[in-house]
This record gives C-alpha cells, sequence and structure tokens, in this order.
C-alpha cells in the first residue's frame, strides 16, 4: 500500500524540481486515490493538465473525481473543456457528457455534442445513441430534432416502441398524418407489443383527419 510518507515524498520532490517528470506526479497521484483524499487528487491533476493537456486521462480522471466528489457542475465544465480541445475519446467519454448534461439541466448543449458526434463519426451510429440524442433533444423541448432522432433509432433498430413514441410526439403536435404513419410503422415491426395504442393513435389522428371511414377501422375510445 503506498503510504501518507510516499505522498509527502513525492509531493517535496515535484515542489523542489524545475521540470518533475509525469511519473512523480502519477505516484503522487496514486497515493492520494490510495487514501481516497480526492480534494488532493483534484489539485494535482490540474496541475497535471497545465503540463500535458493533451493527455486524455487526466481529463478524464479528473471529470471521475468531480463526479465522486459530488461536484456534477464542475464534472460536467471539464467534460466540455476536453471536448473543445478534441480529448474525448470513444463512444463512453462523449455519452457520459450527454448524460451528465441531461442530469444537470444542459441537455441542448449535450445534445449538439452528441448530434455532432454522431454525423461525423465521433460516436458509433447505433440505435442506442440515436435514442440517447433523442432523449436529450426532448428534455431540450426541441421536439424536431428529437423526432428526427427517434426515427433513426426506430429504423436501425426495427423498434416499434420507439415509433409509437414517434407517434405520440406528432400527435401531441397536431401533425395528425405523421402520427397516423409512425404508429403504422410501429404495427409494422416484430415483437411489437403495444399494439393496441398503435391502433388507437391511428384512429384518433384519422378522425381529426376527417377520415371517418379509416378511423372505424381502429378501436376509439368512444
Amino acid at each position: 500500500l503506498l503510504s501518507q510518507v510516499q505522498a509527502t515524498a513525492a509531493a517535496r520532490a515535484i515542489d523542489l524540481k524545475e521540470d518533475p517528470p509525469a511519473p512523480w506526479y502519477q505516484l503522487l497521484l496514486a497515493c492520494h486515490f490510495e487514501h481516497k483524499d480526492y480534494p488532493a487528487a483534484v489539485d494535482v491533476l490540474k496541475r497535471m493538465l497545465l503540463r500535458w493537456p493533451d493527455d486524455p486521462r487526466y481529463w478524464r480522471q479528473l471529470a471521475s473525481l468531480y463526479l465522486a466528489l459530488e461536484q456534477d457542475q464542475a464534472a460536467l465544465a471539464t467534460y466540455f473543456v476536453a471536448q473543445n480541445q478534441n480529448m474525448l475519446e470513444g463512444d463512453s467519454d462523449f455519452l457520459n457528457l450527454v448524460r451528465l448534461a441531461v442530469h444537470t439541466g444542459v441537455p441542448e448543449r449535450g445534445a449538439r455534442v452528441l448530434q455532432e458526434a454522431l454525423v461525423t463519426g465521433g460516436v458509433a451510429s447505433t440505435p442506442e445513441n440515436w435514442e440517447l440524442l433523442g432523449n436529450a433533444w426532448y428534455q431540450a423541448k426541441e421536439l424536431g430534432p428529437a423526432i428526427a432522432a427517434f426515427a433513426r433509432a426506430a429504423e436501425q433498430g426495427k423498434d416499434g416502441r420507439l415509433y409509437l413514441r414517434i407517434a405520440r410526439l406528432e400527435y401531441q403536435q397536431g401533425h395528425w398524418a405523421e402520427a397516423a404513419q409512425a404508429a403504422g410503422q410501429a404495427l409494422g415491426t416484430e415483437r411489437f407489443g403495444d399494439r393496441g395504442q398503435a391502433h388507437l393513435l391511428i384512429g384518433l389522428a384519422r378522425y381529426e383527419l376527417g377520415e371517418f371511414d379509416a378511423a372505424k377501422a381502429h378501436p376509439l375510445p368512444w
């Protein structure tokens, strides 16, 4: 186990050396982690990032420490600075940023980052990631982009659940034809269990469109 004596020695060596090497900082950081002295670890990582700002590991560790300290805003700010400097690596970094942005009440900022990453290939174009983007846009009350993201997720995953969600969002906005179409797409997918809700939405949408004969083909609440 790393001792407090080692931590003190490493800190003293760093202070005395004009240009201390990275392993010395890493030893000091490991000592603080060992003793769960996270505020001290944050201070060390900040010093490391001043010297080595191009190392994604340090940005990731700093964000994780802030989360451990329940300083979500500081963690999110760290992710955004890292993203602006192209220091995010892999899907997990981007997805952590987006989830944290939603959690801290700035979903639009997270959605914009994820949207760009999906388009440019920085994040894998999977149904799960497009659904996360849709949820972020939805939390930002941007229903148009949310529907577009959910549509990508539904198309890739052949997911009737998402088509039904699109149908509900379209219906809420008075987009009757689009709601009926999305509900029909939900019915066209396999292993879709909420068929009654889809039929109901189609019936309601057709009724609003004045297509009464078509509406009768689907169960209505009256």
